[in-house]
């Protein structure tokens, strides 16, 4: 055991195995708890023992040989956090644009699509009472928290170990969207991942992105379903004029992205990354 905490410890192939893990242990917590609980009770809980569990255990087995956590602080100026939770709700948007462009576009993923909606659907916007409540602390406030203890707080820093800004920030984004076992939000989710990554590494602290998450799982949850629940039937968009709103919200969010780097402190050289422990 201790020279499997040894090759942990001076590697990063903790966060590859950590993620494989957390999926098994999610998959199997998750669905026990559904069976139990229901959908509402177990989106919600079921989090906090699959995911910020699965961040917990590892930690509690390889005590010393896993990464340090991040700071838990705001470390950022009030102007460099509004532009990164501006920038995760531009996000946000691009990934449903990209999401609407591939149902358009590729036949096949249609009736995934509509499972898929149908199960947010259930969770909040047709739910009443104390189980809309549980379904919007789930998405709004449970997911931030778990989502980034796991990937950004911990999986990002065992890669961190060794691998560069660019590659950790990239590969954190791809198994951020694998995790989620969605091929329709995939592209925006690997996007919007690399962003929450990027940022707890330029913040130093896993605050910024905790607050981003939030921002904007509240705003595809409960602000843009609020804005466009007018009762009229909206009119279909074609695929072009999708997809051209799809490159403005790239280019938005690449200019938001751009300016809360820019509006933090110069990132430190590669190669005077501060040592785990």
């Amino acid at each position: 055991m201790s020279s499997f905490r040894k090759s942990i410890e001076n590697s990063n192939a903790g966060a590859y195995l950590l993620t494989f893990l957390s999926f098994i242990f999610f998959a199997i917590v998750g669905t026990l708890i559904f069976l139990a609980l229901g959908l509402h009770i177990s989106s919600f809980v079921g989090q906090f023992i699959g995911i910020l569990g699965a961040a917990l255990l590892w930690r509690f087995a390889l005590k010393d040989s896993a990464a340090k956590w991040p700071k838990f602080g705001l470390t950022v100026s009030p102007q460099a956090l509004a532009v990164s939770i501006l920038a995760a709700v531009a996000l946000g948007m691009l990934a449903s644009s990209i999401a609407t462009l591939m149902i358009e576009t590729i036949p096949a993923v249609k009736e995934f699509a509509e499972g898929y909606m149908a199960q947010v659907a259930e969770l909040i916007t047709e739910a009443k009472g104390w189980e809309r409540v549980v379904g919007i602390l789930a998405v709004c406030v449970a997911a931030p928290i778990c989502e980034e203890a796991l990937f950004r707080g911990t999986i990002l820093q065992e890669q961190r170990k060794v691998e560069r800004v660019a590659v950790a920030v990239t590969v954190n984004g791809f198994m951020f969207a694998a995790f989620h076992l969605n091929p329709i939000s995939g592209p925006g989710l690997w996007i919007l991942g690399a962003f929450l990554a990027h940022l707890t590494i330029r913040s130093g602290s896993l605050l910024p992105a905790v607050l981003a998450h939030a921002s904007l799982n509240t705003t595809n949850a409960l602000i843009i379903p609020a804005l466009t629940s007018t009762g009229a039937e909206a009119e279909a968009s074609t695929p072009s004029e999708i997809a051209m709103m799809t490159v403005g919200l790239a280019v938005l969010s690449a200019l938001l992205w751009w300016g809360a780097m820019k509006l933090m402190p110069p990132a430190a050289p590669e190669n005077t990354r501060p040592a785990q422990r």
